[in-house]
């Protein structure tokens, strides 16, 4: 139904649907649950389908529930089209069209809502090994050369001032007591205990982060170390940097 208005070319052939009344009152339904409602009140995207506010917002709510959902896509019929609700998704010159067909679609979206998706926006466009969250204020930092120690393995965060252990992401040790990487000698040991049959046998893997050795009980191959790595069990990697299945054949 919206197909022919989402062009790369603004001219007077494609007039937007928010410019031309008759068309945004034409009756449309929810891909989701078929209400019925009129063009204006659904979603519009680049893909056949619409949503309305409530299966919109479940959308975009459960796409921050894991990060190999992110950012909400149309999941209608294996779908997957990117849903028009942030411009730097789009890698393209972005025409008016676009950008009032994004403004269109938050306004369908509750404000805390689009606070909590734009914070998780900057949260995933950060590598997984240089994320930490304070241990003292619970703000998100990244890590950089700026703020962080090597010689203590700690970031200072911009918000409270306070430092966090870059290991185990836990409150700044004293000193003589802080967490310190792991040795080489270590390291081997640990390698070891991975290539033993036992290991093989339950399935244990190491964080790449912090070298925990963990097992996977259930669930898909997406990993997440209590230090708040991110990694694929299969092969160790940082979470979404391989193509590696998410679940099991």
């Amino acid at each position: 139904m919206l197909n022919g208005y989402w062009t790369d070319q603004e001219d007077e052939h494609h007039p937007d649907p928010l410019d031309d009344p008759a068309v945004s009152d034409e009756p449309a339904a929810c891909s989701a649950c078929f209400a019925p409602l009129p063009l204006a009140q659904v979603m519009w995207s680049q893909c056949s389908h619409t949503f309305c506010e409530e299966c919109l917002t479940h959308l975009i709510s459960t796409s921050m529930e894991r990060e190999a959902l992110f950012p909400p896509a149309c999941r209608v019929d294996g779908c997957n089209t990117l849903i028009p609700i942030h411009l730097s998704d789009y890698t393209d010159r972005p025409t008016s069209h676009l950008e009032r067909w994004i403004a269109h679609n938050r306004s369908l979206v509750d404000a805390n809502l689009l606070v909590r998706y734009e914070q998780h926006r900057v949260i995933c466009d950060v590598p997984v090994d240089e994320r930490l969250w304070c241990a003292h204020c619970g703000t998100f930092q990244r890590i950089t050369t700026q703020n962080r120690t090597n010689i203590i393995p700690t970031v200072l965060c911009s918000e409270c001032n306070e430092r966090t252990c870059r290991v185990c992401q836990k409150a700044a040790h004293n000193a003589g007591a802080f967490c310190t990487p792991i040795t080489e000698e270590e390291e081997q040991d640990i390698q070891a205990l991975l290539q033993s049959e036992a290991a093989k046998e339950l399935g244990l893997k190491a964080c790449f982060a912090c070298k925990r050795v963990i097992e996977k009980s259930a669930g898909c191959n997406h990993m997440t170390c209590v230090c708040s790595a991110n990694f694929c069990y299969l092969c160790g990697k940082p979470w979404r940097t391989c193509s590696c299945p998410q679940f099991d054949e």
